[in-house]
């Protein structure tokens, strides 16, 4: 199911694909690539006009869930 907030900050449908989410391909990652995707997709949410919206919040707390979950399967 499409989530509307994911889609108007980033373009993704929803937060179910923790590399979607970050803008990230298919293939190997290292904590670095991960952590620099992490900030480029925060700093995408914050200057987005909706960016500071409590909706917001749920796409930002997503962004670093994601993050979290790539580099602890690394």
């Amino acid at each position: 199911m499409t989530d509307p907030i994911f889609r108007r900050l980033l373009g993704v449908p929803d937060a179910s694909d923790p590399r979607r989410l970050l803008g990230l391909t298919d293939g190997a990652l290292t904590r670095v690539q991960i952590e620099i995707a992490l900030r480029e997709r925060l700093d995408q949410v914050y200057r987005h006009p909706d960016g500071r919206a409590p909706a917001a919040d749920q796409v930002r707390q997503a962004l670093r869930d994601a993050a979290r979950t790539l580099i602890s399967s690394e």
